[in-house]
């Protein structure tokens, strides 16, 4: 039922774990796909040890995630791909919670789920499941799906294209929009089946470089399809270029995208497009303190949530 595709780059403190977590899954119908994305610390050599046929191993030279995804899901002979970090593991009932799930509701196309940073319950509660139909008007208070919690089905892969090689910065949640936005309707469980690492991260490392971040394609005309709720999308991008454009002042690179990202907002939301008309170099200083770029992101929040709701 499931293919399970794991990208593996230097990370062999955390694959055990992992595949471990998948192997005492109480749903039994998978398989694993590792991608070994050209690791320099040996971590594909533990996986010898394991004799299970479900697991595939893929050793290719370093790309990125992106290729080691989309490699992943050509290999793939289920129907529905399932998605885990090589540093994050899952609750044991996470694919048969998952899997009830589907045979309950027949039409799953995508389906995610809560994750936790700390630990997660033994047992799991009543696993509500919540039916999205207009994903978007809610999106930018919580995108809810992760890199680790997120099973969609293939033909997705088969009719759009994957993990786009280009974008370094929010390439999941660029695909997780696009999938959102063709199927239409998607399924989110509301239960933390997913242990997210954050002591593997190396999310902070990245340069903030819009060239190669999920904004850039907000540019794109056509980006994300226009269904029923097409005002709903063009107000989750414009609030979502606002609530994440603060991040991008570091690079003097970034002020011509800058620009023409904000022109895509217009004046909407001025209670925020007023701050980011101050220029550019107040705004990299004061963007440059954690603290204050935290207050602003709250003020942003705040606005969102209670004034341009």
């Amino acid at each position: 039922m499931f293919s399970i595709i794991i990208p593996l780059y230097n990370k062999a403190r955390y694959i055990q774990r992992a595949i471990e977590a998948v192997l005492a899954q109480t749903f039994q119908e998978f398989e694993i796909i590792v991608v070994n994305d050209g690791s320099t610390d040996g971590g594909e050599k533990l996986l010898e040890g394991y004799k299970d046929d479900r697991i595939k191993i893929i050793n290719k030279k370093n790309q990125g995630v992106s290729i080691a995804r989309n490699t992943g899901i050509k290999h793939a002979n289920f129907f529905y791909i399932a998605f885990l970090d090589a540093d994050d593991y899952w609750h044991k009932n996470y694919l048969k919670i998952t899997s009830d799930t589907i045979l309950k509701f027949k039409d799953v196309a995508m389906i995610g789920s809560y994750y936790s940073r700390t630990n997660l319950l033994e047992e799991t509660g009543s696993c509500e499941v919540l039916i999205l139909r207009n994903y978007f008007s809610r999106a930018i208070h919580n995108t809810l799906f992760s890199s680790s919690s997120t099973i969609i089905r293939k033909d997705f892969f088969e009719k759009n294209e994957g993990f786009k090689p280009k974008l370094k910065i929010g390439e999941d949640l660029d695909l997780w929009f696009r999938a959102v936005s063709f199927f239409g309707k998607v399924f989110f469980i509301k239960e933390q089946l997913v242990f997210y690492d954050l002591s593997g991260s190396e999310s902070n490392l990245i340069e903030k470089d819009l060239k190669v971040s999920i904004l850039s394609e907000f540019l794109k005309k056509n980006y994300l399809h226009q269904r029923n709720d097409s005002f709903s999308i063009r107000k989750f991008k414009e609030k979502f270029i606002l609530f994440n454009l603060f991040e991008y002042y570091s690079l003097n690179s970034n002020k011509p995208m800058i620009k023409s990202l904000l022109k895509e907002v217009g004046s909407s939301y001025r209670l925020i497009r007023w701050f980011y008309k101050l220029p550019s170099p107040i705004l990299k200083g004061f963007f440059s303190k954690k603290p204050l770029s935290k207050l602003f992101r709250n003020y942003m929040k705040f606005c969102f949530r209670y004034i341009y709701v």
